[in-house]
């Protein structure tokens, strides 16, 4: 009996979860063939742009900074839960034709309801303080860590940067890899005097890296001696207070942990803070709020765009409702281009500093750069996930599919064949969400004679100097890199979806179906310039 209990107790939840994912499924084909697949970004959209008054937060634990709290809370709870756990609970909804239940604020529920969304507004209340009880245990047990930690390590870090949000693929001991690191030491408006760089890299240890010092840390200061004491008393006040607050000022729960985060960095000295912090488009919703603070004492907050590939496509009715990029409230951007300037000042309502500065390197891996023959193309897709983890993404249309990506890379292949041209393909990555019938295909395309396949982190840059043009599947930015490196650009759209005049190609022409692609290898094969 012992023994068998497990199992059934296994087994019934993986029934629980079948029913569940077959219930998700026919949402999302219920709003596909009512042609509704916006519904979630629509919904996103109109929730980020509802404010949350209910939000009451003294502004004794901000110190002399003046910030708008409750869009700092409304951007934490986008990237919190707004997310694919949002759009998995939406799509249940549908297809199950039950009332929503999800953690949600009240007038984020009053939203949904003015849009015609059943909610069971019992269980997301109910949901909604149970996530907030999570969430300040969460974020207790973490200051907790944190503090242990600055007990024990004692670093003299001297003059730093700090950057947000990197893996191991973004640095690097050789300084021509192509990683956001080295370009930061290249850029022309980067700090001069620096001793160290800073990261929060798992599993990477310390280095030097020429007289630079590569140290991980958690990107805020280490407090000593008074400072501690003081960020103790302070920190134990506000952990029992938020608790006990829980049912009647949620917030002070929901924002714990930022608010802590915070008040260490406001007991720090400015000889203690960064004089950069650098956070990059893959969280661009959501500004510490700590930020405010070391902006306030002089150090610099920077955001910078590693990628173009950021607006959803414009269709035959225009462009649809984007991303709540409406949210983003950074005090200084780097872009690659004018266009890019544009959608940031479209959105950003501040007075941002934005410098456009080119394409910015990102990762790159140690791979050596196979053998390439003379007359090549690069090539650059986009990675299509799983159908059960793409339904989930809130697309509005369905464009990154095995189908289309598929014959994205077959129709270039044939025509470059044609040709006897070379096909260098680099892919994003490979993972356990990648579709299968994706693998598949490229395990065809392995055999044909002109294909080459190049390393996911191998930097894009080498491949397309090697090379004689460039085709990417829009709109990704290497398309862009190509085009400043004086290669023959275009991106290539075999489904006919893309619109030619869409601005979220920067100006590099969009090719559609195969017959258009012939002509255009047939201009870069005959034109003596090449």
């Amino acid at each position: 009996m012992n023994f068998k209990c497990p199992l059934i107790i296994n087994r019934f939840f993986q029934k629980k979860g079948r029913v569940k994912l077959r219930l998700i499924n026919r949402g999302y084909k219920q709003l596909k063939n009512s042609n509704r697949l916006g519904l979630i970004t629509q919904l996103r959209d109109a929730l980020t742009k509802t404010e949350l008054k209910s939000v009451k937060i003294h502004n004794i634990f901000f110190g002399k900074n003046s910030f708008d709290i409750e869009l700092s809370v409304r951007q934490y709870l986008t990237v919190r839960i707004l997310d694919i756990s949002f759009n998995k609970a939406i799509l249940y909804s549908v297809g199950s034709e039950k009332p929503l239940r999800y953690p949600l604020p009240r007038e984020w529920r009053n939203t949904l309801i003015s849009k015609k969304i059943k909610v069971d507004n019992f269980s997301c209340a109910l949901l909604w303080y149970g996530y907030i009880f999570l969430t300040w245990g969460y974020d207790s047990l973490q200051w907790l860590k944190s503090f242990w930690g600055m007990l024990y390590r004692r670093q003299n870090l001297g003059n730093y940067i700090y950057f947000h949000g990197l893996s191991k693929h973004n640095i690097s001991h050789n300084a021509k890899d192509r990683n956001i690191v080295n370009w930061y030491l290249q850029w022309k408006n980067k700090n001069k005097n620096i001793d160290s760089i800073c990261h929060s890299v798992n599993g990477l240890s310390n280095f030097k890296y020429n007289e630079l010092s590569v140290v991980n840390t958690d990107g805020l200061p280490k407090l000593k001696g008074r400072q501690m004491v003081y960020y103790y008393i302070l920190s134990m006040y506000l952990i029992t207070y938020s608790f006990f607050m829980i049912l009647v000022r949620p917030y002070y729960g929901l924002m714990l942990g930022e608010i802590l985060k915070l008040v260490r960095t406001s007991f720090a000295d400015k000889d203690q803070l960064a004089s950069d912090y650098l956070f990059h488009n893959s969280g661009p919703f959501y500004r510490p709020i700590w930020t405010y603070e070391v902006q306030r004492r002089g150090s610099r907050v920077l955001f910078y765009f590693y990628s173009t590939n950021i607006e959803f496509f414009k269709t035959e009715s225009g462009y649809p409702v984007q991303n709540p990029w409406h949210l983003i409230n950074w005090p200084y951007y780097l872009v690659w281009d004018r266009r890019q300037a544009d959608f940031v000042n479209f959105f950003d309502g501040c007075d941002a500093i934005i410098e456009e500065v080119g394409g910015i390197w990102f990762s790159s891996s140690n791979e050596k750069m196979p053998i390439i023959p003379k007359t090549s193309f690069s090539v650059f897709d986009v990675t299509p996930h799983r159908a059960t983890r793409y339904i989930l993404l809130g697309e509005g249309i369905e464009y990154y599919v095995p189908e289309i990506v598929n014959q994205f890379l077959n129709d270039i292949q044939l025509v470059l064949k044609e040709k006897n041209i070379s096909m260098l393909h680099k892919q994003k990555r490979v993972t356990k969400l990648t579709h299968k019938k994706y693998i598949r295909n490229i395990n065809y395309l392995s055999n044909k004679s002109n294909y080459v396949e190049i390393d996911p982190f191998f930097d894009a840059v080498q491949v397309i100097l090697n090379v004689k043009a460039c085709i990417s599947m829009p709109f990704t930015s290497t398309a862009l890199i190509a085009k400043s490196e004086g290669k023959p650009s275009i991106y290539y759209d075999p489904s006919g979806m893309v619109q030619k005049d869409d601005k979220g190609a920067h100006g590099i022409p969009i090719i559609l179906g195969i017959d258009e692609l012939r002509i255009w290898v047939d201009s870069i094969v005959n034109d003596k310039k090449n």
